[in-house]
């Protein structure tokens, strides 16, 4: 069920993204950088290849490919639609993400190109977002999305393709913080909810990204969250069990489930993503006076924040772990390409060797299973139905 040898396709792949992403040297202005068309077209042919035309990986698809072979298209009829939309088996998703596949269906009925397309909107919303607020960083944005959380771990594109529409939209909306426009940062993140009911989270937020807070604060929080993390101080299932009362006996008895499940109720320890999320809120806690002379970065680096106080304060249930932080997993994608420029040319050297020795070392750590073994769609060695049988040895193994 395990290999060191599943895991080597992803590292090929970082190591080849890494390259491509270092910034060309601009002779006439030797402190600003070059993007060329070389750069965007073997980055996102690597990316749509590797990513967008993946095979049968990790889990997720053991749902969405049922989900998308079920689904009508826009000629079957009215009453197809609403009998998928309103009483067929995936009814319970998103409205939104239901008339999107739907779409896609009339198009073309073979899932590759399903989730190949899924793919390359978000690749090309990732683009434009790393162009607006990292214009000479781009692909160096991308290798960190590649790292944290885009692909590498519970991949955002490789997992949750309806959290990764989501979040797109949101990263659409940001834009709207800044200039204060609360109607279309509702507007967005409403039709955010339509994708994946996650984006509810967003709205209140309007009213805090853009909030700059003193470094005492920030520090006070993280200390806390260090102390129910490391002493793993149950909060969290003390207050939704209290709550569950009055929601019913079966939400009751889903959240006992949640909560006392020995796969979904732990507590990590000191480990390597500890430490990394340790450091880094120490280095942007230092860089912090100098990001802020931008000041989108205001939002990033509060969303960096909540990214790593949600892994500290949440910690004693996997799946809130699973679930929560990875909504605002893009802090570190925007704020780490800036803390790189901060360096002096020695110091990028031994910035890019730890980023290359710690991503190589959480993709040999995460992707050495049987669920991670890549395949591709062009040469689809495994049948959706093989699949689902490593699949299911696996998790036997694991229980």
């Amino acid at each position: 069920m395990n290999s060191i040898f599943y895991c080597f396709p992803y590292i090929i792949i970082f190591i080849i993204i890494t390259i491509f992403s270092v910034p060309l040297v601009n002779n006439r202005n030797p402190n600003a950088s070059i993007i060329n068309f070389g750069q965007y077209f073997a980055i996102t042919f690597i990316l749509i290849l590797f990513i967008g035309l993946r095979g049968f990986i990790y889990t997720d698809w053991k749902t969405y490919y049922p989900y998308y072979n079920s689904l009508p298209s826009l000629f079957d009829g009215k009453n197809a639609l609403l009998t998928t939309i309103t009483k067929g088996k995936y009814s319970v998703y998103e409205k939104g993400w239901l008339l999107f596949s739907i779409l896609i269906k009339t198009f073309s009925s073979n899932y590759f190109v399903f989730q190949n397309l899924q793919f390359c909107i978000d690749l090309f919303i990732l683009l434009l977002f790393f162009k607006t607020y990292i214009p000479d960083h781009i692909f160096l944005g991308v290798v960190f999305f590649y790292v944290f959380n885009g692909v590498i771990g519970l991949g955002l594109e490789i997992n949750f393709l309806r959290n990764a529409k989501a979040l797109m939209l949101f990263l659409i909306s940001i834009q709207y913080i800044q200039k204060k426009k609360i109607i279309l940062y509702f507007l967005l993140n409403i039709f955010g909810i339509l994708f994946h009911t996650s984006s509810v989270l967003y709205l209140p937020l309007y009213f805090i990204l853009n909030r700059r807070f003193s470094k005492k604060i920030y520090l006070y929080i993280f200390v806390i969250g260090n102390f129910i993390y490391l002493l793993q101080i149950r909060w969290v299932s003390v207050i939704l069990l209290s709550v569950s009362k009055y929601l019913g006996s079966n939400i009751e008895y889903i959240l006992y489930r949640y909560i006392t499940s020995s796969k979904w109720s732990v507590s990590y320890g000191i480990s390597i993503g500890y430490l990394e999320r340790f450091f880094t809120f120490i280095l942007v806690m230092h860089f912090s006076n100098r990001l802020y002379k931008k000041s989108f970065n205001i939002i990033f680096i509060n969303c960096l924040y909540l990214y790593i106080l949600s892994y500290l304060y949440l910690s004693e249930m996997r799946i809130l772990t699973d679930r929560i932080p990875l909504l605002f997993a893009f802090g570190y994608w925007i704020i780490y390409p800036q803390i790189y420029v901060f360096f002096k040319k020695d110091k990028k050297i031994i910035f890019l060797s730890f980023l290359i020795f710690y991503s190589v070392l959480k993709i040999m750590s995460g992707h050495s299973t049987i669920l991670n073994m890549y395949d591709n769609a062009l040469y689809l060695k495994y049948s959706y139905e093989q699949r689902v049988q490593f699949r299911n040895q696996y998790f036997r193994s694991f229980e």
